[in-house]
C-alpha cells in the first residue's frame, strides 16, 4: 500500500506543479509543447512490463518490490535538481519503472502471501 501510495504521488504530481513550470516567473520555465512530455512520461515505461513480470519469476515477487524503490527515488532525486526541463521528462520516465514494478509484481506477492479467504477484501 505504501509503494502504490508513493508511485501515485509521482502520478499525480504534475497537476499543481506543471501551471507553475509554465509561468514566466518559473526557477524552471517549461516551455507548453513539453508539458505534455512530464505529464505522460511515466506512461512510457510500462513497454517495461512483460519483462518486469519475467524478472519476478526469476528474481522473487519481495525482491523486485524492493528494487521498485530505486528507481522511484532516482525519479524525484532527479527532479529536485533537474535544471532542464527534459531533465523533467527522463526523470519521470525512469520512475514510471518503479511504477510498472509496483503495479505489475504486487498483486502477485499480495495472492502469496495473503490466504484466501481475505484475497479478494484486499
Amino acid at each position: 500500500l505504501f509503494g502504490i501510495s508513493i508511485s501515485w504521488d509521482m502520478v499525480s504530481w504534475p497537476s499543481p506543479v506543471l501551471p507553475k513550470l509554465e509561468s514566466e516567473n518559473s526557477t524552471l520555465p517549461v516551455p507548453r509543447n513539453l508539458g505534455s512530455w512530464i505529464v505522460s512520461a511515466p506512461s512510457f515505461s510500462a513497454v517495461t512490463a512483460p519483462l518486469i513480470g519475467m524478472m519476478s519469476d526469476k528474481f522473487g515477487r519481495k525482491p523486485m518490490l524492493m528494487f521498485a524503490a530505486v528507481p522511484i527515488i532516482t525519479n524525484w532525486i532527479m527532479t529536485l535538481f533537474a535544471i532542464w526541463p527534459e531533465v523533467l521528462i527522463v526523470a519521470r520516465t525512469i520512475g514510471g519503472i518503479g511504477s510498472t514494478t509496483i503495479y505489475v509484481v504486487g498483486p502477485m506477492y499480495v495472492g502469496e502471501v495473503v490466504h484466501k479467504s481475505i484475497r479478494g477484501r484486499l
